[in-house]
């Protein structure tokens, strides 16, 4: 009888130590996954830094030096999280955004670039004036207004899509959650180049930018978008100017691709 109690006490040792360590490793897995965030677009005089992250992460801002802004923890409930920060941000300076779980040992950033004062139509008129001259050689002037919408695109978030050569297409996808991808599309068929790499954006200018690429198996990469519109962007060189580009069995072409 005494042997049969040390069995069955043993045996519910046992089962309570693969249960605690079920937990644990369930609680280790929870932590170190990467955590999603989306950042809203920042403009000159800013004095915050808001957007949308994984629940309940802690949320860093610092200066291109590295030097803390201000912190907060996303909402457990939304996500949503506003930063106060310690000073008003510059337009054309950049900050780093970065999202932690309390605890974890990976994390996720984002370089935003920030933009010129947002003005209240987000739009800017432009007066031109034309002179007509009278039969009593006096003139008259004739006044006409037509709006320049301004190109301040916040983040590439999003599926892309670019114009056909010889039947063939590029696919553009950024997602904060997977990372960049690229495909050719020939035929209805897409055929993937690049597959959920990290990247990161740095504005050369508001509608000037560079990406960089990483991929799982570390191969990096680098590419140039000018954007026409917030959402239409040519592929461009590092001075800024249209070139033709191969990509995958894609034909070498200029390729604009719109969102």
């Amino acid at each position: 009888m005494k042997n049969i109690k040390l069995i069955a006490v043993t045996f519910l040792a046992v089962v309570g130590i693969i249960t605690l360590t079920a937990t644990v490793r369930a609680s280790a897995a929870t932590t170190t996954a990467t955590p999603s965030l989306s950042v809203n677009a920042i403009y000159s005089g800013a004095k915050t830094v808001s957007g949308k992250a994984t629940k309940g992460v802690n949320i860093t801002v610092k200066s291109s030096a590295k030097k803390n802004l201000g912190t907060a923890v996303a909402s457990k409930s939304t996500g949503k999280y506003t930063v106060k920060l310690s000073k008003a941000l510059k337009s054309g300076s950049s900050v780093y955004v970065y999202a932690r779980a309390k605890g974890a040992t990976k994390y996720f950033y984002r370089i935003i670039h920030v933009q010129a004062a947002k003005s209240k139509t987000n739009v800017t008129k432009v007066t031109k004036t034309a002179t007509k001259a009278t039969t009593a050689k006096t003139t008259t002037t004739k006044t006409t207004t037509s709006t320049v919408k301004k190109v301040s695109p916040a983040t590439p978030t999003g599926t892309w899509t670019s114009n056909s050569v010889n039947g063939y297409k590029l696919r553009y996808t950024f997602s904060q959650k997977t990372g960049f991808s690229s495909n050719v599309i020939k035929s209805g068929k897409s055929k993937a180049v690049i597959s959920n790499a990290t990247y990161n954006v740095t504005a050369k200018a508001t509608n000037f930018w560079k990406i960089t690429t990483k991929t799982h198996s570390g191969k990096k990469g680098t590419f140039y978008v000018r954007f026409s519109s917030n959402k239409k962007f040519t592929l461009v060189n590092s001075k800024n100017q249209k070139v033709k580009v191969s990509i995958g069995n894609a034909p070498k072409a200029v390729y604009t691709l719109t969102k």
